[in-house]
């Protein structure tokens, strides 16, 4: 009985940290999907105020591609 319980123990304490474990991972990603509902947010005011910050030179469409 006495290594029944011990047992029980163990699986208790490996099932809390492992709780804990996925708390932590639950935050992370919590606060991570928080920033890109924000950065969304940010770039659709950004459309729909004709303002584009442009990150590539020239228009893409019109590049030739390196194979070429």
């Amino acid at each position: 009985m006495e290594k029944r319980i011990e047992e029980l123990e163990i699986k208790v304490a490996f099932l809390e940290q492992s709780l804990h474990d996925l708390d932590q991972v639950t935050q992370n990603l919590s606060r991570q999907n928080s920033i890109l509902i924000d950065q969304i947010e940010e770039l659709r005011n950004q459309l729909r105020s004709g303002v584009v910050i442009q990150t590539v030179d020239g228009d893409p469409l019109s590049e030739v591609p390196p194979h070429y």
